[in-house]
């Protein structure tokens, strides 16, 4: 964020970071899209100003509970489709689709790991951003750089209220 400040690939980024393979991690004040840069702005207080409603906040909390609801650790990541500018990744039943564009992207995805007939959501904009997986793809519309998690509507992410309202 210091050098080239764009939140949006920040985000896309940060769920690379959380879902791909590893140790996630975060850097302190990434939640509240801190800049940081030369002494002393690398070291802003975090207790000062902590935003819980702030955009990335919310989008790490949310990665965060569908991370464990599905437990992805314990799925290897496969490679679903790749260009450019789009890489999408499925970890289970957990699909991610990530952009380094501020392009809008629209891709059919072949081989979601999902079956025929299963209703999935994206984690984001669960009320709005779901569809019915058919013929075994699922198509994916990223705009202005966005990313997003796809998981079945039936997962206890939802069902339990384990996310969070934004």
């Amino acid at each position: 964020m210091n050098i080239y400040n764009d939140n949006t690939k920040f985000k896309s980024a940060l769920a690379f970071s959380l879902t791909g393979r590893g140790i996630p991690f975060v850097y302190y004040g990434s939640e509240q899209s801190y800049a940081g840069g030369n002494d002393p702005q690398n070291r802003e207080s975090l207790w000062q100003d902590m935003n819980t409603q702030s955009e990335n906040y919310q989008m790490i909390a949310k990665l965060n509970a569908a991370r464990k609801a599905h437990q992805i650790w314990s799925h290897p990541l496969e490679e679903k489709y790749i260009t450019d500018n789009f890489y999408a990744f499925a970890r289970g039943d957990f699909l991610v689709a990530l952009t380094n564009s501020h392009d809008d992207q629209s891709f059919t995805v072949p081989q979601a790991p999902f079956a025929d007939g299963t209703e999935v959501c994206n984690i984001f904009f669960a009320d709005t951003d779901c569809q019915t997986i058919k013929g075994g793809n699922i198509d994916i519309y990223l705009k202005g750089g966005e990313s997003k998690v796809y998981i079945p509507k039936s997962s206890s992410y939802f069902q339990e209220k384990l996310f969070l309202q934004a």
